[in-house]
């Protein structure tokens, strides 16, 4: 698949000083070819601060990129400066057209609870780090983990893209509130996670969020559906989405660095989040 836009979510640890004020880059390269070289400006989301999540999307359409031809040491993401950064997750996504008409996602790059610090004083650590490449799962992988990724509006105006990630516009009165995240396989509650105060900013305008959800019981994307919705007591409200979410799964929950044949993940879900 030619990859057209590149969304890059990240996860900053909750540990003293492991946010940081220098710029953060985000590099692809194939067949010894830089094809991309990124760095992430200011946005109103809070960036690389304890505790909290990103999300960026980058269009890469002119850039060449191929995901047939993407290796362990394709893609790099780093820091531009000397003011250490501690992330916790990484997680790289790909969106193109695989054939007229058919826009579709790949999970392309992962590391998950990193314990590297990145910074361009050598004596504190590397300024980059790799992302290895994820195996896509089949609809019959047993799903143990589940992450799902969230940007929400900078303000309460209607979306004007079509992006790929699901893009939650909170009610004024239900900022706060929690929302619940329900999946069910054949019949069984496998599923059940709730947004609630977190060191994120939680559905916050202009905020991305990266969650981990833990499995009850482990499942086949085959064989789930899922739902959502606010907690009752919080009142009536509507969390309107403008895109879809998608939930992506990986087989181990116990794996710190996720790659290779552990760490195949699957899209379990490409609905619309919508709750009334």
């Amino acid at each position: 698949m030619q990859i057209n836009r590149l969304w890059t979510a990240m996860l900053t640890r909750e540990s003293r000083d492991s946010e940081t004020d220098s710029s953060i880059h985000v590099s692809v390269n194939t067949n010894g070819v830089e094809r991309l070289n990124h760095t992430f400006s200011d946005t109103q989301q809070t960036d690389q601060e304890r505790g909290i999540a990103n999300l960026y999307d980058v269009d890469v359409t002119d850039n060449g990129i191929q995901s047939e031809q993407l290796t362990d040491s394709s893609i790099r993401l780093g820091i531009n400066g000397d003011d250490a950064w501690r992330p916790q997750h990484m997680f790289v996504f790909g969106e193109g057209v695989t054939r007229p008409g058919v826009n579709e996602t790949q999970a392309v790059a992962i590391e998950t609870e990193i314990d590297t610090t990145l910074s361009t004083d050598a004596s504190e650590g590397p300024s980059s780090v790799p992302l290895h490449l994820v195996g896509h799962g089949s609809g019959s992988l047993a799903i143990r983990r589940l992450f799902i990724l969230m940007r929400s509006q900078a303000s309460d105006r209607p979306p004007e893209d079509g992006g790929i990630f699901a893009t939650a516009v909170p009610h004024e009165d239900l900022t706060d509130a929690p929302l619940e995240i329900q999946i069910v396989s054949q019949g069984r509650l496998v599923v059940l996670f709730q947004i609630r105060d977190t060191p994120q900013e939680d559905l916050e305008f202009g905020e991305a969020n990266f969650y981990t959800m833990p499995v009850i019981v482990p499942f086949t994307a085959g064989r789930a559906r899922e739902r959502c919705h606010h907690a009752p007591h919080h009142g009536y409200g509507r969390l309107r989405a403008a895109q879809p979410v998608h939930l992506w799964c990986g087989p181990s929950s116990r794996t710190p660095n996720v790659h290779g044949a552990a760490g195949e993940y699957s899209e379990l879900a490409a609905s619309w989040l919508g709750c009334d």
